[in-house]
């Protein structure tokens, strides 16, 4: 539900653009850092011409830069897309990440298949990405999306890193971003819009009973959190 108005609220006010020079300074977007790899063995490969050895030591240092990133838990995700409506949104979520990022962000996409429910599949076309966890490629998938000229709201990414870069980057007709990152202050076009367990609770709740359900079952792990979400799903459905 949160979603839902989040979305709904940001679409209604965004302007169509004309071309990606409206909506970002080119000379700002650098090259994510996922890219880094490919980037150092093309460098090793031109300044090294006719000499093995070196070429070997920067594909090495390539397959360094490219192996840092997180290893992910499942195989990494093709784009998803939910509804048919007229206004266009570009969610990205780490859905293949490892742990409880990945976790987290199945989470989010559960949340979000829940807000266009009760939206309608004739109001939005919501297409979801999948970050794998890598903020270097989140950023990538962001900066895309802002430049396309389609996207009218772009949802995430939750990757810190790449939320703070994107608040960096100057122009004046890009689509609003909704940043999904923790701990994310937000900045010029960028927003931060981080739901706790307790209102994703409370949104799955309402969407449920705004199809009539009037019968409940909450089941809330044991701690300190525990009172808080109950309180919040309780409010939520005005009991």
């Amino acid at each position: 539900m949160a979603l839902a108005l989040a979305v709904s609220a940001a679409a209604s006010g965004c302007q169509s653009k004309s071309g990606a020079s409206d909506v970002l300074d080119p000379s700002a977007i650098a090259a994510p850092a996922g890219r880094a790899g490919a980037a150092a063995a093309q460098q090793a490969s031109s300044a090294a011409p006719g000499n093995p050895a070196a070429a070997a030591q920067g594909a090495g240092t390539a397959t360094s830069a490219t192996s840092s990133g997180p290893t992910s838990a499942v195989a990494a995700k093709a784009n998803l897309t939910l509804g048919t409506g007229p206004t266009k949104v570009t969610m990205l979520l780490p859905l293949s990440a490892p742990e409880s990022t990945g976790e987290n962000g199945r989470k989010m996409y559960d949340g979000a298949r829940l807000a266009m429910a009760d939206l309608g599949d004739k109001l939005l076309t919501l297409t979801i990405q999948d970050t794998r966890g890598d903020s270097g490629y989140a950023k990538d998938l962001a900066v895309k999306a802002i430049t396309s000229g389609t996207a009218k709201v772009v949802l995430g990414p939750s990757e810190l890193a790449a939320a703070q870069h994107l608040a960096k980057l100057s122009g004046s007709k890009r689509p609003p971003v909704l940043a999904l990152a923790d701990n994310f202050a937000g900045g010029p076009g960028v927003y931060s819009v981080r739901l706790s367990e307790a209102d994703s609770a409370a949104a799955g709740a309402a969407a449920i009973a705004g199809k009539g359900a009037r019968k409940f079952v909450l089941m809330v792990p044991a701690g300190a959190n525990s009172s808080a979400v109950e309180s919040r799903v309780a409010n939520a459905l005005s009991i």
